[in-house]
């Protein structure tokens, strides 16, 4: 499975799920390219980002999601 990361300015998700403020599915050149990561992003004091992590693959037998991913968020 390929994880799939996405930011959104606000909380939740908006109507048009295209206006994204990020959106990274792989890293190049990465150990595994089929990790993701979203860097540079800055989140004012009291601004709210909403971050969806999700798989990209799924079981065509079910419709559902496999896999498994870790989220990580770090602040500096």
């Amino acid at each position: 499975d390929d994880p799939f990361l996405v930011l959104y300015s606000g909380n939740g998700i908006p109507s048009t799920a295209e206006n994204c403020l990020a959106i990274n599915d792989d890293i190049p050149d990465a150990m595994d390219v089929h990790d993701s990561e979203i860097t540079g992003v800055t989140v004012a004091p009291g601004e709210t980002v909403t971050a969806v992590a999700t798989t990209y693959t799924f079981d065509p037998s079910d419709g559902t999601g496999t896999g498994y991913y870790i989220l990580v968020v770090t602040m500096e």
